[in-house]
C-alpha cells in the first residue's frame, strides 16, 4: 500500500520535529517531506544530522510558487508559523508577515490540491477579553485559521496551551537560593495567582501525537477545532509536583506584570515600549484573568477538550509524565 505523503512546514522546530517523530514511528503509514526556510542555519544543519534518512527542502516564504513546488504531490500538510523566525529588524510588521506567510501556505495548499491541512493556531485573546487585550501573535495565528476556514480547505485546527518548554525562560522559571535553607531552589513564576488554573502541553511529543491522530482520523476531523493541552492545574502545583517527581526544591512566586515583562526581555530581547514589550504586558494581564473554567489559554470551553480527547483518542501529557519522560530538572542555572 502506498504511504500518504505529509509535508511538515517548520520541520526544524520543536513542533515540526515532534510531528515528524510521530508520523514516522509506530504503525508508520506516512512518508514525510520536511520543509524549512533555511537549510544552513544551526537548526537546519542539526536537523540534517539527526534525520539523515529525510531530505530537508528549503522554500522561499515570500513566493507562493516556491511553496507550491514543495507541496506538490502531498496528501497532507502540517504547518506552524513563527513570527520570531522572521528577519531581524521587522518587529513592527511581525504579525502582518506571519499571517501573510500563513495565507501563502493556505493558497498553495489549495492550488496543488492538498486533501488535509493541520495547523497549530491560537484563539483570540482580544475576543476573549472583550476587546481589551490585543496580543499580536495570538491574533495573527487566529486570523490564519479563519482564512483557512474561509477558503474551504479540509483542515484540523489545533489550539495549544502554553508549552512546558516555556519553563526554560526566566519569566516562567528560574533558580534562586532559598532564603531559609540557602539551598538552590527552582522558582516557578508568572503574574497568575498561585491558585489560578492553566492547561499545558509538550510542544514536541504532545503536538506530534495530536497531529498524527488528526491525519489518522482523516476527513472525520478535517473541519474541527481542538484545544491541545492538559486539563487545568494550579500554578502552585507546578512547583509541588516538580519536587515530588525530581526531589529538587521548588516554590511558586507570583510576579507583577512589570517583573514578567522585564524578565521576558532577557529572552525576547526587546526594548521597552516596543510591540513585543506591549504584547508581553498584555499576555501577562491575560494570565492574571484567564477564566479557570476554560481551556486553550483560557479561551475555549472545557467541553472542547473532552471532544478533542474523544475524537482524536489522545491526551496531552500531565506535568508529572512530562517530567519523567524529559528528565527535566529545572531551567538553565545562572550563578546559583
Amino acid at each position: 500500500m502506498t504511504k500518504q505523503l505529509i509535508a511538515v512546514i517548520g520541520a526544524t522546530g520543536y513542533q515540526g520535529r515532534g510531528v515528524i517523530d510521530a508520523l514516522t514511528t509506530g504503525k508508520a503509514r506516512y512518508d514525510v517531506r520536511p520543509l524549512t526556510r533555511n537549510l544552513n542555519n544551526v537548526a537546519g544543519r542539526r536537523f540534517i544530522e539527526d534525520y539523515p534518512e529525510l531530505h530537508l527542502m528549503e522554500y522561499n516564504w515570500e513566493r507562493e510558487d516556491s511553496i507550491c513546488y514543495c507541496l506538490a504531490g502531498c496528501y497532507g500538510v502540517f504547518f506552524v508559523t513563527e513570527n520570531s523566525a522572521l528577519p531581524p529588524g521587522t518587529e513592527g510588521d511581525l504579525a502582518t508577515e506571519e499571517y501573510e506567510l500563513g495565507m501563502r501556505i493556505a493558497d498553495a495548499a489549495w492550488t496543488v490540491g492538498v486533501q488535509h491541512l493541520v495547523y497549530t493556531s491560537l484563539q483570540s485573546i482580544y475576543d476573549a477579553s472583550n476587546g481589551r487585550l490585543y496580543v499580536h501573535h495570538f491574533e495573527s495565528k487566529n486570523y490564519i485559521g479563519k482564512y483557512i476556514r474561509q477558503k474551504g480547505l479540509p483542515t484540523t485546527l489545533l489550539y495549544p496551551g502554553p508549552f512546558y518548554t516555556n519553563f526554560n525562560c526566566p519569566q516562567y522559571c528560574y533558580w534562586a537560593k532559598d532564603v531559609t535553607s540557602g539551598k538552590p531552589t527552582v522558582i516557578f513564576c508568572s503574574p497568575a495567582a498561585p491558585n489560578k488554573l492553566m492547561g499545558w502541553v509538550d510542544a514536541m511529543y504532545d503536538i506530534g501525537s495530536f497531529v498524527r491522530a488528526a491525519f489518522d482520523k482523516g476527513p472525520a476531523v478535517a473541519a474541527k477545532d481542538y484545544p491541545a493541552n492538559t486539563k487545568n492545574i494550579t500554578y502552585e502545583s507546578l512547583a509541588s509536583l516538580f519536587t515530588a517527581v525530581t526531589g529538587v526544591p521548588a516554590i511558586y512566586r507570583q510576579l507583577t506584570v512589570e517583573e514578567f515583562v522585564s524578565r521576558a526581555a532577557e529572552t525576547l530581547r526587546y526594548t521597552k515600549g516596543s510591540q513585543l514589550s506591549l504584547d508581553t504586558e498584555r499576555l501577562a494581564e491575560w494570565f492574571m484573568e484567564a477564566p479557570n473554567d476554560k481551556t486553550g489559554f483560557g479561551t475555549m470551553p472545557m467541553s472542547d477538550l473532552e471532544m478533542a480527547n474523544d475524537d482524536l483518542g489522545v491526551q496531552a501529557s500531565p506535568w508529572e509524565e512530562y517530567l519523567e519522560r524529559s528528565q527535566w530538572m529545572g531551567p538553565p542555572r545562572k550563578n546559583v
